[in-house]
């Protein structure tokens, strides 16, 4: 279940069972709705209310989802890759009408890190065969496909962003990406 806590008091304010399916990637909210994914689902769930508010909250729910990657929200659009088959989504945020679903390329494999949204782009990153640059707009467009070369082993984590920079770990090194 989908639950608000008071964060003084840790008490639950109101709880919305709304996927009935494994729930592994963080939710988040976006003018006052949360937005969540599990493994197969997708749903999205209005804030606020008091105590069981399945029956009055629920905007919409799907059956397109994630096991792992978290959604970005960005412009009326909810952006994720699945984890497991390489294609990228993109649904109607307010609807959760599937706007598109297109596959990276055949050899992109699974991706367990969540997408990043920089300015106009979202960059995805797969655990063995690089970074995928995806315009963030609700036509898919593969911007490019960044690889190093040089380090074969799995890369799990999401980037992070700081002052210009992208931070990428794998299994065996952090990178710095950016200009000087």
């Amino acid at each position: 279940k989908l639950a608000a806590v008071d964060p003084r008091t840790g008490s639950e304010l109101w709880e919305c069972n709304v996927l009935k399916d494994y729930l592994c990637p963080s939710p988040v909210a976006h003018d006052g709705v949360v937005y969540l994914l599990g493994y197969s689902r997708s749903a999205a769930v209005r804030t606020g209310g008091r105590g069981d508010v399945t029956a009055s909250h629920i905007v919409w729910s799907g059956t397109r989802g994630s096991e792992a990657c978290t959604p970005v929200v960005h412009d009326g659009h909810l952006y994720w890759a699945h984890q497991e088959n390489g294609i990228a989504h993109c649904l109607d945020a307010k609807t959760g009408k599937v706007v598109y679903q297109e596959r990276f390329n055949p050899t992109m494999g699974k991706s367990y890190a969540s997408g990043v949204l920089v300015g106009d782009r979202i960059y995805y990153v797969s655990r063995e065969n690089g970074t995928y640059v995806v315009a963030a707009k609700p036509t898919f467009q593969l911007l490019a496909h960044n690889q190093i070369a040089s380090d074969t082993s799995v890369f799990n984590g999401t980037p992070a962003i700081s002052d210009g920079k992208m931070y990428l770990r794998s299994d065996r090194y952090l990178y710095c990406i950016g200009t000087k």
